[in-house]
């Protein structure tokens, strides 16, 4: 899946930045992916953006990597 063990979610959770970094450097890519898979005009900036609307939101994650996961995808769809 995400290669995001939970209990790296947990921590990002908690404000660890090292756990944030591990987030985004597991995640990010995808999300990128995904958005160049749309023909998204800057991918790039998108994904920077939906990182910026999920970072807020770690601490209220649930169902660890899975449930991470879940959340990034919603907002990119929104």
């Amino acid at each position: 899946m995400t290669g995001l063990r939970d209990t790296v979610v947990a921590d990002a959770g908690r404000g660890d930045s090292d756990a944030i970094e591990d987030v985004y450097r597991a995640l990010a890519p995808r999300v990128l992916g995904y958005l160049q898979g749309q023909g998204v005009e800057d991918p790039e900036s998108l994904t920077d953006e939906v990182f910026i609307a999920v970072l807020p939101r770690l601490p209220e994650v649930r169902g660890g990597a899975t449930g991470l996961r879940t959340l990034v995808f919603s907002v990119v769809a929104a």
